[in-house]
């Protein structure tokens, strides 16, 4: 026997009701979105009530972020736009994305602000050690060749065209930014989240070694400090960093110790430099 017309329509309703509440049902806080990229792993922390449909859409934002640095500034990709640049002639003008040539300028305000202890050319050495794509055998190379690659190097061999979008290799030098952008990278991943309007957040890439370049939403200091040295308490070797506006007149990084719980606050280096969570073991 078939259901009157009416009842069947009021089941339907029902379910499709029941349905929707249960894509409306927020997720059990902290949620974590995991996985791999840079050679590495990523780790979002939300301690936002999302739901499961949100959450999502979140992970997906996320990825594409981090997919946009990758194509653009890996080593180890045969089509990444940083590889395409490191093959072009030397001396010649290459057009970059501007999210390259704004990474390129954070490295050579660190460079400078460092008196060259920064520097993105050591690519050529890096990969001597057997931690670039060269993927040389692991041995320790000849004292001759690491003297050649080290006279090869220096920031005054990379020259850039900010307002044009330009640069160009003026030696044969390998340009790494390996060591700026995860914390790039990082700070993409903030600015999509805070464009999403999540408010509490955790952002890990790659955090292997001592220090974590992670990324909080601004808020007072000893709010974010606690916060921080609360999850720190619960894994080994974790450090804190984040970054406030609240110390005029530029932002201020601060590291939290979990040896003596507290802060060291870091004058930042002068825009564009301040504007990426740069991080190196020590």
């Amino acid at each position: 026997m078939s259901l009157p017309s009416h009842r069947l329509m009021f089941l339907l309703l029902l379910l499709v009701t029941l349905l929707a509440g249960c894509s409306e049902q927020k997720l059990e806080t902290p949620v974590t979105l995991q996985g791999d990229i840079f050679g590495t792993f990523y780790q979002v922390t939300i301690a936002d009530p999302i739901t499961a449909e949100r959450r999502d859409a979140l992970e997906q934002g996320i990825l594409d972020e981090l997919e946009a640095v990758d194509a653009s500034m890996s080593t180890y990709r045969d089509d990444a736009e940083l590889v395409a640049f490191n093959k072009a002639p030397v001396g010649e003008w290459q057009t970059l994305s501007a999210p390259l040539i704004h990474v390129l300028d954070i490295a050579r305000s660190v460079g400078e602000a460092s008196d060259g202890a920064f520097d993105v050319t050591v690519g050529g050495l890096v990969n001597l050690w057997s931690f670039g794509p060269e993927a040389r055998p692991e041995e320790v190379p000849e004292d001759s060749l690491i003297e050649q690659r080290l006279a090869e190097v220096g920031m005054d061999t990379l020259e850039l065209d900010v307002e044009t979008n330009r640069a160009r290799r003026l030696k044969d030098v390998f340009v790494d930014l390996s060591g700026v952008a995860k914390g790039y990278a990082t700070d993409q991943v903030a600015a999509y989240l805070a464009d999403q309007g999540v408010e509490n957040y955790l952002v890990n890439l790659g955090a292997r070694s001592r220090w974590m370049a992670i990324a909080m939403p601004r808020a007072h200091p000893g709010a974010s400090a606690s916060k921080c040295l609360v999850m720190a308490a619960r894994k080994p070797n974790m450090y804190c960093l984040w970054k406030t506006s609240r110390w005029p007149p530029r932002a201020t990084t601060a590291i939290i110790s979990r040896s003596t719980d507290t802060a060291i606050h870091i004058p930042s280096i002068p825009a564009p430099a301040a504007r990426s969570s740069i991080v190196s073991p020590r």
